[in-house]
């Protein structure tokens, strides 16, 4: 069964915003109630979105997938979910992950006390005076979850979370602390 239209988008951001925000939307119709088993969405590749190529990377796209798709078994166990096993599931499961880069400001020095003809607080980004500014490039991941009820072959769940991460090797930890804070929102109460 292939199934294209699902997207779960997650993004890691620990370091620059302290308060994980996981955002969960869902069919109000739907009976989550009698699902019992699942099963992964067939897609066409893999459903990981990289920054340009050339970035460093510490698990290919391959190893990623293998991951998440293991976080996100693992939590759906604890709650109860089983992999179908030859029987049509209650629901599909689908994932899509993306990757990008930004840019942060850190300490920034906005007087400008003691220039002639300068009001206090003006900004002074092309004087050459000492301060606390400092420019760092940050990963921002994104992860999203899909639930599609295989019954009535429509969107019933999906859950997303946006996180910043400094290095690659975090890749892991974070992405297992994201994958439980979404699915702890599954099934909606």
């Amino acid at each position: 069964m292939k199934v294209s239209s699902f997207l779960l988008i997650w993004s890691f951001s620990f370091v620059f915003s302290p308060a994980q925000k996981i955002e969960v939307d869902y069919q109000k119709t739907v009976d989550f109630s009698r699902y019992e088993t699942y099963a992964w969405a067939e897609l066409e590749r893999i459903p990981i979105i990289r920054a340009e190529s050339g970035t460093e990377e510490v698990l290919s796209d391959r190893e990623l997938d293998e991951l998440i798709r293991r976080l996100v078994e693992g939590q759906l166990a604890k709650k109860g979910f089983r992999k179908a096993q030859g029987e049509t599931p209650d629901f599909l499961v689908s994932y899509l992950a993306a990757a990008r880069y930004d840019f942060t400001s850190r300490g920034i020095d906005a007087g400008a006390s003691g220039y002639p003809g300068l009001p206090d607080g003006h900004w002074r980004p092309f004087y050459d005076q000492p301060d606390s500014r400092s420019y760092a490039l940050i990963r921002l991941g994104t992860l999203a979850i899909d639930v599609v009820d295989t019954e009535s072959k429509v969107l019933a769940w999906r859950g997303t979370a946006e996180q910043t991460f400094d290095r690659p090797e975090q890749i892991p930890k974070k992405l297992d602390k994201v994958v439980k804070k979404i699915i702890k929102k599954f099934p909606p109460k």
